[in-house]
């Protein structure tokens, strides 16, 4: 298989792994004040949200809610102001915002691995 032709199929499996965002994610989402939302999250008896494009987790001090953003398609990652203990965060994977980080996703680490396997080649 000549060079082209590999990087055309590992082009589509990062594609397939990605593709389950364009049908929707499912979200944790509970209020600020809700014991079970706080950073020692419990997701027993929490409700979801369906058709989401990311999951959102918003934090105040010690108040934490949980949500679904149906917009908002941008970067995997947590936008910080430490010295007032606030954080907005937002992810793109099933129930991504259950812990107190967000997870990468194969995908991305799988994008990150081709473009190297790539840049290598040029």
């Amino acid at each position: 298989m000549n060079t082209l032709v590999k990087s055309v199929v590992a082009v589509a499996f990062v594609l397939m792994l990605s593709a389950r965002t364009a049908y929707g994610i499912e979200c944790y989402s509970c209020v600020a004040g809700d014991t079970k939302c706080k950073d020692e999250f419990n997701a027993d008896g929490v409700l979801t949200s369906t058709s989401c494009t990311s999951c959102t987790k918003t934090k105040d001090g010690d108040s934490v809610a949980r949500g679904c953003s149906t917009t908002y398609k941008g970067f995997d990652g947590c936008v910080e102001n430490k010295d007032e203990k606030q954080a907005l965060c937002f992810c793109k994977k099933d129930k991504c915002n259950n812990a107190s980080g967000l997870t990468v996703t194969m995908a991305t680490i799988a994008s990150a691995l081709l473009l190297s396997h790539l840049l290598k080649k040029m």
